[in-house]
């Protein structure tokens, strides 16, 4: 039983403490952290803007 317990308060620490360190230092939005600058992104990368009616 004490092993449990022992157990249990380290997986809450642990939880917690990266919950802390988490919400400070990775708070990029995935829309900063996923892109590359050569990433197409917007209208003037769809099939209908580049190709127009061929594209259906």
């Amino acid at each position: 039983m004490k092993m449990f317990i022992l157990g249990t308060l380290t997986a809450i620490v642990i939880a917690t403490g990266m919950g802390i360190v988490m919400s400070n230092y990775l708070t990029n939005p995935a829309y900063d952290a996923f892109s590359a600058p050569s990433a197409r992104v917007g209208e003037e990368s769809t099939a209908e803007h580049r190709f127009g009616e061929q594209a259906n």
